[in-house]
């Protein structure tokens, strides 16, 4: 029985620790508007917000609502909480360096955060009970969750409905803000009526658990961003981020790549560059979830240049460099992408050390290790992510995806005790937090190889349809799905069946064709498809597949950076050669078989004269080094022509 020890690019979390991380930290990513109201140009920044916020505003809005807002919730082990910021604070403005702003409502922190303080470290200033006070924070995620600041009726009705909230009477909850937005909408202030619905939707998602109503939730941002259309862009963006994130943790990637995409529209009326980072790498991270590669890398690379221009140090830079390096693995450019991961690597080193991002950047490092055959160095690249994730999050959902990156290094290291134990770990998770999301269906898929290794195959397909099931529904053109048929694939080879193994392998290939041709994981596919067509006696096409598959197999392009791992590459990858080889000779075709092997053999040797740094041109004729490199030049140009053809095909579909 062969088992695939590579993880595919876009492995859960290939973004999931991404998304898990963004999901529970609910940091805000949307911008206010970015004029500066005071004269800079005789006080500090400090002294011209206090004087500010010492004037008197409209007295009609003064009597409910006054400047600033108020804490309501602060996420552990994010900045917010390790500036040392509380439930109760009331935040009135921000500075940093010449900059400085008033914070008037729940909308103006995003923009704070991803356009100022991805810059620079930032301070934000205000009272804790009657005393001033200030945080000094950075560009990572805050986790702070605040709500206006609301006076007189107008705050205990506000109260009255979070009340009824943490008791679990949502409708009744959600009456009294109604009650609120129309208090509010009499003093004109246009913003409140789809902050308030949105505060109620967000009480939705939380609760879904207890009443499954996530329509009402969608329903409610709905009517939340209806409403925005007399106020800016920047609280229509964040609305729009807002019920992007909830279709994301349902799985609902369709919807959640059009709301970042109208996020993004509305980002750019700004002129906003940094807070557009934000959106073009979730943008990047959903399109390569549904398969769309070309769109994933345009948008991968635009975040990168932006961040790179404007704030080189910000976290946001950390995520584009990972986006990159996302595309260029599902492209199967495995030596790219590890540099790109290592300087992600460098920046967290140099910027943000003992951050949970590491967990991000590491787990990413071992899918690499893994897709090069290196399963030792995967294992430890994961347990790094899982400990520092576990340290940061216990019990939390974000813990799942390392749980199941170690799970699958493990199946494919042959202890399947452990990898059970880890795999069952993150499912549950997975099941309570993100029901019916993709994450699930890669737990499922982990539980059916285990399955399968354990030779009890009618389970083994039970995992793998469900996997496939969610799959379908989810992400029909990602690489999961992709692996989800494979693995169907391989439960219908071992069961004997391989005219049902070739229709899982050819529907796994139409995908990859479309968004992924070329890369490592079609390889290898091409290869277990030349089997199957072996078994049923298609010589001719078992031939054929064989020889495309080592062909893609042979590409450079598909090793790591380090030279001594194209020994684990090249061995795990030697049954597709023995398979090959042996059936020529069935055939009656010793000569062929011979060249396959030789050609093997000299591969090898060339490596190893590689790695022992062995000159193998030295004292040679120079002609015969230049007619080499003529050669090389040339297989060089046909490689690059076919992989444009594949381009343009992907682009006209």
């Amino acid at each position: 029985m062969k088992l695939r020890s590579s993880i595919f690019a876009r492995s859960i979390f290939s973004l999931f620790v991404f998304s898990a991380l963004t999901s529970i930290a609910f940091a805000q990513t949307a911008p206010f508007n970015q004029s500066n109201p005071f004269d800079q140009t005789t006080s500090k920044p400090e002294e011209i917000i206090g004087a500010k916020i010492s004037e008197q505003g409209n007295p009609s809005v003064e009597a409910f609502l006054k400047k600033g807002v108020v804490v309501e919730s602060v996420i552990k082990n994010q900045e917010g909480e390790q500036a040392g910021i509380q439930p109760g604070d009331v935040l009135l403005g921000w500075s940093r360096g010449d900059e400085a702003g008033e914070i008037n409502s729940p909308f103006d922190l995003p923009y704070v955060r991803t356009e100022q303080a991805s810059r620079g470290p930032l301070k934000l200033m205000g009272f804790r009970d009657s005393e001033k006070h200030s945080w000094l924070l950075g560009s990572d995620l805050w986790g702070v969750w605040t709500y206006p600041n609301f006076q007189g009726e107008l705050l205990s009705i506000y109260k009255q409905g979070q009340k009824f909230a943490r008791a679990g009477r949502l409708d009744v909850a959600l009456e009294q803000w109604r009650k609120a937005a129309a208090f509010s909408e009499s003093a004109e202030v246009p913003w409140i009526s789809p902050w308030l619905l949105s505060r109620a939707a967000r009480i939705y998602g939380e609760r879904w658990r207890e009443d499954g109503n996530l329509d009402r939730q969608d329903d409610l941002y709905r009517r939340a961003i209806e409403q925005a259309s007399g106020t800016g862009s920047e609280v229509r963006a964040d609305l729009l981020r807002q019920r992007a994130e909830a279709c994301q943790r349902r799985g609902d990637f369709a919807h959640f790549e059009e709301y970042q995409e109208e996020r993004l529209l509305e980002l750019r009326k700004l002129g906003d560059k940094m807070p557009a980072v934000d959106a073009l790498t979730s943008l990047a991270w959903v399109t390569g979830k549904r398969g769309e590669i070309l769109k994933e890398e345009n948008y991968a690379r635009e975040a990168l240049m932006t961040a790179q221009t404007e704030a080189p140090k910000s976290i946001e830079t950390i995520l584009a460099l990972y986006s990159v390096s996302s595309v260029l693995m599902d492209e199967g450019n495995l030596a790219q992408a590890t540099n790109y991961d290592q300087q992600a690597l460098d920046n967290l080193k140099r910027y943000y050390l003992k951050r949970s991002r590491f967990a991000l950047i590491l787990g990413h490092l071992g899918t690499l290790a893994s897709r090069r055959g290196d399963l030792a160095k995967a294992e430890a690249y994961f347990r790094r992510a899982l400990a520092i994730t576990e340290q940061a999050y216990p019990n939390n959902v974000a813990v799942s995806d390392p749980l199941s990156r170690l799970a699958e290094c493990l199946i494919d290291q042959g202890d399947v005790a452990d990898a059970e134990r880890y795999e069952l770990r993150s499912l549950a998770l997975r099941q309570k937090y993100l029901p019916g999301n993709l994450a699930v269906a890669t737990s499922l898929r982990n539980l059916g190889k285990i399955a399968r290794v354990r030779g009890d195959m009618f389970k083994a397909n039970e995992y793998y349809q469900q996997a496939l099931a969610i799959g379908e529904r989810a992400a029909p053109l990602s690489g999961e799905t992709v692996r989800f048929l494979i693995g169907l694939g391989y439960v219908a080879r071992d069961r004997g069946d391989p005219v049902l193994a070739e229709t899982y392998f050819r529907k796994a290939l139409a995908i990859m064709d479309k968004s992924a041709p070329g890369n490592l994981n079609h390889a290898e596919t091409l290869g277990d498809l030349a089997g199957v067509l072996y078994r049923q006696k298609k010589f001719d096409a078992a031939i054929k597949t064989y020889q495309q598959a080592l062909a893609e197999l042979n590409d450079g392009s598909h090793m790591g950076v380090i030279d001594e791992d194209r020994s684990y590459y090249r061995a795990y990858h030697t049954a597709y050669y023995t398979e090959y080889i042996d059936m020529l000779v069935q055939q009656g075709q010793p000569e062929v078989a011979f060249e396959a092997v030789e050609g093997s053999h000299g591969r090898t040797l060339f490596e190893m004269l590689n790695r022992s740094r062995i000159d193998i041109h030295k004292d040679i004729d120079p002609a015969l080094v230049e007619e080499e490199q003529s050669l090389l030049r040339c297989s060089h140009s046909t490689t690059t022509a076919k992989r444009e053809r594949s381009t343009a095909a992907v682009a006209g579909c």
